[in-house]
């Protein structure tokens, strides 16, 4: 995974069919597992066809692949972006 220097955690909402139905990032020094399980939570309450929601520390891998899966919306590209955030991040809901 290519780190980008920056200290944040990312966010990513995902409906059924990995389309990127909403994201937020949280700075890494108020990233607690209480503080990324909220987030997640207000990010699952905004919308009603989010599934899962993952959180992912920051880096140029992810953010082009949510830039593909956005510019695109192939469902290669978003099966591509579930994958990476499966293998470089969380599930938090």
């Amino acid at each position: 995974m290519n780190t980008i220097e920056s200290n944040k955690v990312y966010l990513y909402a995902l409906d059924a069919e990995y389309f990127v139905m909403g994201h937020n990032y949280v700075p890494q020094e108020r990233a607690t597992f209480k503080q990324l399980k909220f987030q997640a939570l207000c990010l699952k309450g905004s919308c009603q066809g989010i599934v899962a929601v993952y959180a992912v520390n920051n880096s140029y891998d992810v953010h082009d692949a949510y830039k593909e899966s956005r510019i695109s919306a192939t469902v290669e590209n978003r099966v591509v972006f579930k994958c990476l955030l499966d293998t470089d991040g969380i599930r938090l809901v």
